[in-house]
């Protein structure tokens, strides 16, 4: 049986370990745009008996769940010069809907037109409008096409190439998840899932605007994770040292004790 000393630093190794897991997944994303970094916490859950040295004087110790949770800051905006990326400046998402009808949130911007018209991400998801619908553009306009600030999409003039006085095709809809981001469920590719579609609404005009022809980089800062990475290692060299230390007195006590 372990002590409680043990167990307490079993279970800080178990939290570098994660904590090195997410660094690693940091640094891995850390050039692909609007990714957002990942950190650890640990969390108590319930408390549970543990033995002693003195059977009398029983000890307790804090249950732990370790969480991975999402850093939700901004990016920073990088210009592209290209009229299919566009980037959220401020607290929001786009929505967009897949083949099998599920609604989820995404700050990834780069876009496509496929060839029945309608705006979708590469990725394939349609982006939504501000009432939820589809945003459909004339096939022959998915080459030049503007996005204002408040998310009007406009198609280009098909004689003239011009995007100044075209009537509007759709608005692209801005949202936040009224139950908080801690709240969608991480789907890879930048894709994040509600528990409930109807927490998603939309979001003030104030909140945040569209830049077209910007896309938001990831949030990690390379050159902290490996700071953070370095430290992790080190906790982890001192920490089995601990635990070597304190495993051998243990042996070393129980030897004593029965002589």
């Amino acid at each position: 049986m372990t002590s409680l000393g043990e167990q307490a630093l079993v279970g800080g190794l178990r939290h570098l370990q994660k904590m090195q897991e997410a660094i690693s997944h940091n640094l891995a994303n850390a050039a692909s745009p609007g990714f957002k970094r990942r950190t650890v916490t640990a969390e108590a859950i319930g408390t549970r008996f543990v033995d002693a040295l003195d059977a009398q004087a029983p000890q307790s110790r804090p249950e732990l769940r370790y969480a991975e949770s999402i850093d939700w800051s901004a990016g920073t905006f990088a210009p592209t010069e290209d009229h299919r990326h566009v980037a959220v400046d401020g607290d929001a998402f786009l929505a967009v809907r897949d083949e099998a009808g599920r609604t989820m949130l995404t700050r990834s911007g780069t876009l496509a037109v496929d060839a029945r018209g309608t705006l979708r991400l590469s990725s394939g998801e349609a982006v939504l409008s501000d009432s939820g619908a589809t945003i459909q553009l004339d096939t022959r306009q998915a080459g030049n096409f503007a996005i204002d600030p408040d998310g009007t999409v406009r198609g280009a003039n098909l004689r003239a190439g011009d995007l100044a006085d075209q009537t509007p095709v759709g608005r692209i809809g801005l949202f936040h998840h009224a139950a908080g981001n801690g709240q969608l469920r991480d789907l890879g590719r930048g894709l994040f899932q509600p528990e409930l579609e109807s927490a998603i609404r939309p979001a003030a005009p104030e909140d945040a605007r569209l830049r077209q022809g910007y896309l938001e980089q990831s949030n990690v800062d390379a050159l902290t994770e490996m700071v953070r990475m370095i430290g992790v290692q080190r906790g982890f060299q001192a920490q089995t040292k601990a635990l070597t230390t304190v495993h051998s007195m243990r042996g070393e006590f129980a030897t004593a004790f029965d002589r």
